[in-house]
């Protein structure tokens, strides 16, 4: 039983999602007046880190405050089997609803599944390819919480390639003048024809990479993806307000990993370097909740394995010996001045990162020759 209304808490994974095209971490174009506008009241860490490059290892990091090597569950086809997270690992998801709370999730599915243990703890776990959708699902599930305080978690691959936005958003972006072959319509090539991988290969088949014509483009591409999602955002922030919901509720915003543009000589989420690990993290807490630290920028290295920590602190919640990342708080108050190391890896690679401060180191398997 709750002693106390405790806040409710909803968790926005967009997926692919670079810090550095968000307007609140330094993009002249307006991709996201929306999250802009949340971060304006929110705490935005301005280098927050992911523990993967890959959607299934950062995602468990992220549900249990642990890095990939301890929690184990990898991307699906990534390496042989694909066990589950361990029993003896609790999620959010468990932990709060041990608590009482209503747990709810939408996923843009993938690798965001329950095979790999995704749905532990939840109530409700639903999942869709269509971001209106899942927002709108998150809505629903919110509506069904009764009088328990609820925990939603959203998540969409919109951002991810290919990248066709509908046509209102890819337009805002792209140059009129382009004349090359790079995919741009979801009508030459539907979300639903055929499977996920047979899309990307033909997408990426139409790609000059050495065409910075064509760089161009898939950049303005991704933005309208970004622009698209930033708006179904703005809509669900709008209805939690509108329904009085909004000053009892912890809105996280985040992303798994980034997205490289041949920033070291390739696409896609191939590689530990900054542009594939930098992620947005913004924390918006509302003025009733106890102890919340005053909305602000905060310097210094933070990971996505401290939200678990952060989110139970919060919560006034105890949290599990096990777990690897440390509360936010402090950091947000200007308490705790001590640099985080920030371990990342994709195994299947062998590509480790351990980063400090301004230092980093990358491990990863010899270059091979073009």
């Amino acid at each position: 039983t709750l002693a106390r209304t405790p806040p409710n808490v909803v968790l926005i994974s967009i997926d692919t999602l670079r810090a550095d095209h968000l307007g609140t971490y330094g993009q002249a174009r307006a991709t996201s007046p929306n999250i802009d506008a949340l971060a304006r009241r929110s705490l935005v860490f301005e280098e927050a880190y992911s523990q993967s490059p890959k959607t299934a290892p950062s995602h468990m990091s992220i549900f249990t405050g642990v890095v990939p090597d301890l929690h184990g569950v990898k991307n699906l086809h990534d390496e042989g089997d694909n066990p589950p997270l361990s029993p003896g690992i609790p999620t959010l998801a468990e932990l709060l609803d041990e608590r009482g709370y209503f747990t709810a999730a939408v996923s843009g599915g993938g690798h965001v599944i329950g095979k790999l243990g995704f749905d532990r703890g939840f109530d409700d776990f639903a999942s869709s390819n269509d971001p209106q959708r899942v927002f709108d699902l998150g809505w629903k599930a919110i509506k069904k919480r009764g009088d328990r305080p609820f925990f939603v978690f959203l998540h969409t691959y919109e951002v991810h390639d290919p990248y066709t936005p509908p046509d209102e958003f890819r337009d805002l972006f792209v140059d009129p003048e382009y004349a090359g072959e790079v995919i741009s319509s979801r009508d030459r090539m539907g979300r639903d024809k055929g499977a996920w991988q047979v899309r990307h290969e033909e997408y990426w088949s139409k790609v000059k990479a050495d065409d910075p014509a064509d760089l161009r483009r898939l950049k303005d591409l991704y933005s309208g993806s970004i622009r698209y999602v930033d708006g179904i955002v703005g809509e669900f922030l709008s209805r939690l307000e509108d329904a009085g919901l909004a000053d009892d509720t912890i809105v996280v915003l985040l992303s798994d990993h980034g997205e490289e543009f041949q920033e070291h000589g390739g696409f896609l989420h191939e590689t530990v370097y900054q542009e594939l690990l930098h992620v947005p993290l913004i924390l918006h807490v509302p003025a009733r909740v106890p102890g919340r630290p005053e909305p602000a920028r905060v310097k210094g290295t933070v990971r996505l394995i401290d939200v678990l920590p952060t989110l139970l602190e919060l919560l006034d919640l105890p949290l599990p010996e096990h777990v690897q990342g440390r509360s936010l708080l402090d950091v947000a108050r200007g308490k705790d001045p001590v640099e985080r190391s920030v371990f990342s890896t994709w195994p299947r690679q062998r590509m480790y990162a351990l980063r400090r401060g301004r230092y980093k180191l990358v491990e990863r398997p010899a270059w091979k020759e073009k």
